[in-house]
């Protein structure tokens, strides 16, 4: 059995930035291959997407959706391993279920958290809210809630082997890093693709985010009620 309970002492989470920060660069720096241990394999797409595909088509604009859960450190110490793994695994179902839904392919997870990618912004919003409506669901009843914090950004990312990387994936999971628990943070330009879609946005307004020269503005997808 794995042992998944390792990722967050294998770096998942910044040292400086304790149980409420992804590691960008551990998700997703061509160097650094994850583990089989702590990585389950890219998912399945009922919408299409491939990244074999994509290699080809260099220009094509994704959004990218990443999804963390809050104080999973805590929660393994408190909960113990075998609890824990078990939590996970619900919440890696639930999470894939509403991915495989909503036509969105996994390009990888690791620890507590997963990388998405969809062709459409419409869709991959309709996916967070669906995440957030399951757990929220889930919690109603749940002896171990499970809090999701989502952040999206869309863009060009660049397509190598079975994973996705450039700008437009560093600025999605520091997206996800302001999101607090229940959250969904988008970039303005997913509200844009997005216009006319029926979706509820809060204006956060510019907000730094680390290794951005210039304040990105944020909106609170509203998917309560």
């Amino acid at each position: 059995m794995q042992d998944l309970t390792l990722a967050p002492r294998l770096g998942l989470l910044t040292s400086e930035e304790p149980d409420t920060a992804i590691n960008v660069e551990t998700f997703y720096r061509p160097e650094a291959k994850p583990s089989p241990a702590l990585a389950d394999g890219p998912g399945q797409t009922s919408g299409g997407l491939d990244i074999a595909r994509l290699r080809g088509a260099p220009d094509a604009t994704l959004t990218i959706l990443f999804t963390d859960i809050e104080s999973s450190t805590a929660m393994t110490v408190r909960l113990g391993d075998q609890r824990w793994l078990q939590v996970l695994r619900t919440h890696n179902a639930m999470v894939r279920e509403q991915v495989t839904a909503h036509g969105g392919f996994v390009v990888k997870s690791q620890g507590d958290g997963f990388m998405i990618a969809f062709s459409s912004a419409r869709r991959a919003l309709q996916c967070a809210i669906g995440i957030q409506r399951t757990f929220a669901e889930h919690n109603d009843s749940a002896e171990t809630p499970i809090r999701v914090r989502i952040g999206l950004n869309a863009g060009e990312p660049i397509a190598e082997e079975d994973d996705l990387f450039g700008t437009a994936v560093i600025m999605a999971a520091r997206i996800t890093v302001q999101a607090a628990a229940g959250e969904i943070l988008a970039a303005n330009v997913v509200r844009e693709l997005a216009a006319g879609k029926g979706f509820l946005f809060a204006d956060r307004g510019g907000v730094a985010l680390r290794g951005f020269e210039d304040p990105v503005r944020l909106f609170e997808v509203r998917w309560e009620g």
